[in-house]
């Protein structure tokens, strides 16, 4: 959730130089609750116990998303498995397909489309594996669970604009606070959509050998977090729920403009508080770790048939172009937005590493590089319907998808190089 956005924040970070001297004044001569700082966290957590203590009693339920993965590659090479690896293989070789989805925002109404498209199309796969980050993270349960919940997608992307997800914060409170938006709104909606019957249906799924991951950011450590969503729901206590609800939340909630959200942990009696944002800021799209010993695993199996690994970027490739002023302001806006974009390209390249790597099919598909229509709302039905008919008009026909991620091109004539849809990548809606 970051180009829609930026023109709201930058214009009151400036709205905020103008009058800082003015407020710091006025703070300390009548001492204004407004001005009173952010709420502080009664128990952060201490660093040698960062990442060292289990979830609702269980370590499997989360890992970091930069960390090599030992213990997988020590059974795997010792010919050792779980009844897990086993539950997944099976499930592998009926449904061989990965699903990536990317963060974005608003432009999220493009894989909601693509995805409900996709669906009517009558050749959207079940998936093996789905992960999400940010928008895509509101997007990956319902993905996960199939068709029959393409009508929260449809509704979420199509209907709701930035009053039903976020609020403005007074001014005063803004400043002092820990964002400029207030995301309670999206909260319950976050609540109303996912409840304890998708709860449920995640852990049956997960209980068949599925996995479901999203990822959101550890802002002490500043490191990615990948929690295993299926293992939480298998609990099936209101505590994994609010987990859940916790996560989804976390991992769309962009820092300065949404609150980071706190996720207690506890130890031997004494509860610690984790703080968690936008797991785009330290992964846009993710799958697995490049190290994760995938071909010893599919020997073990005997999996012989590789996977189809489907990516979701909801945004463009290309920048637009723009005649930027030389001023403070919209330097740093133009720098924060091609930061943003080479990092998302980046996360492309690696996990097209990960596909070569294992002999992955890789497919990508994107928002179209001549697709723009301007808004200054964070989330603008007139924004986000164009784009998810895009998505959708593209899904019908199977999708428009990419072979390579963009820079690079395949010469020697492999037919993996061709659109599997046989249409271009930025293919507009009829």
């Amino acid at each position: 959730m970051r180009a829609e956005f930026r023109n709201t924040v930058l214009n009151r970070i400036k709205q905020c130089v103008i009058v800082r001297v003015l407020l710091t004044v006025l703070c300390f001569a009548v001492w204004l609750p407004a001005c009173a700082t952010a709420p502080l966290r009664m128990q952060p957590i201490p660093e040698n116990l960062s990442g060292r203590i289990k979830v609702l009693g269980q370590w499997e339920i989360r890992t970091w998303g930069d960390e090599r993965p030992e213990k997988f590659n020590r059974m795997i090479a010792a010919g050792k498995t779980s009844a897990r690896l086993k539950q997944f293989a099976e499930q592998f070789r009926k449904t061989p397909y990965f699903l990536s989805i990317s963060g974005g925002g608003a432009n999220g109404a493009y894989g909601a489309g693509l995805i409900t498209g996709w669906t009517r199309s009558g050749r959207r796969p079940t998936f093996s594996v789905v992960t999400g980050v940010s928008t895509g993270a509101l997007i990956a349960p319902f993905a996960f669970l199939g068709p029959e919940y393409d009508w929260v997608l449809e509704e979420i992307y199509n209907f709701h604009g930035t009053d039903d997800l976020v609020s403005i914060r007074a001014f005063l409170s803004s400043i002092f606070s820990d964002a400029f938006f207030d995301s309670t709104p999206l909260k319950k909606r976050i609540e109303n959509y996912f409840s304890l019957d998708e709860m449920q249906a995640i852990a049956r799924e997960h209980r068949r050998g599925r996995i479901l991951l999203i990822g959101t950011t550890d802002m002490d450590a500043l490191r990615p977090v990948v929690w295993n969503i299926g293992k939480i729901a298998e609990q099936g206590t209101p505590e994994a729920l609010d987990l859940i609800h916790r996560i989804m939340l976390a991992s769309a909630s962009i820092p300065v403009a949404f609150p980071p959200v706190t996720i207690n942990i506890s130890r031997a009696g004494k509860v610690y508080q984790e703080l968690h944002a936008d797991g785009g800021v330290t992964n846009q799209v993710f799958l697995f770790p490049p190290d994760l010993d995938w071909a010893g695993f599919a020997n073990h199996f005997n999996l012989s048939r590789k996977p189809d690994l489907y990516i979701i970027r909801n945004d463009r490739l290309s920048a637009i172009f723009e005649h930027t002023p030389a001023r403070l302001l919209p330097l740093a806006k133009r720098s924060i937005d091609g930061l943003i974009r080479t990092q998302g390209i980046g996360d492309l390249f690696r996990l097209y590493v990960i596909a070569e790597k294992n002999n992955f099919d890789y497919f990508l598909a994107h928002v179209p590089n001549d697709f723009h229509v301007e808004t200054d709302e964070l989330f603008d039905p007139d924004y986000m319907r164009p784009l998810f008919q895009i998505g959708y008009q593209q899904g019908l026909r199977g999708g428009c998808w990419r072979s390579t991620p963009p820079g690079l091109t395949i010469t020697d004539g492999d037919s993996k190089n061709k659109d599997a849809a046989g249409c271009t990548p930025g293919v507009q809606a009829e």
